[in-house]
């Protein structure tokens, strides 16, 4: 049975996806605890780089967005389940060559309320 909890929680993962897309770092911030947890894809470390509170988080967004000034995000499936729930997401940006750019990836969620506690980034490449 779903609660209003899931469907809480599935709203907050679009308004998520609508702050991505509008490059809305203050609203994209909306969606997480203070104490939250976001790993991105790539970096130093086993989950790729790691960022902790909102203040580091706020950072490692703003710079994923003044990166990908053109990206757009397409969330093409989604799921809540408890306190955990992922999308399956394709991101269209422009190459540093000039030429459009796709990377498919999922996000998986951890929740705490009706907020994300963690978002932790795992992506596909297509090198042709």
């Amino acid at each position: 049975m779903q609660t209003s909890e899931h469907f809480s929680r599935q709203e907050l993962l679009n308004n998520l996806t609508d702050a991505w897309n509008t490059q809305d770092v203050d609203k994209v911030m909306n969606c997480f605890v203070d104490h939250a947890t976001y790993h991105i894809a790539f970096g130093p470390e086993a989950l790729g780089q790691s960022y902790e509170g909102k203040t580091a988080i706020r950072s490692a967004v703003a710079q994923g967005f003044a990166s990908y000034k053109d990206g757009k995000l397409s969330v093409t499936s989604m799921f809540v389940a408890g306190e955990q729930g992922a999308a399956r997401w394709l991101f269209s940006y422009t190459g540093v060559d000039g030429k459009p750019a796709v990377i498919h990836g999922v996000d998986v969620y951890e929740f705490s309320g009706d907020k994300l506690k963690s978002k932790d980034v795992y992506v596909k490449y297509f090198v042709a």
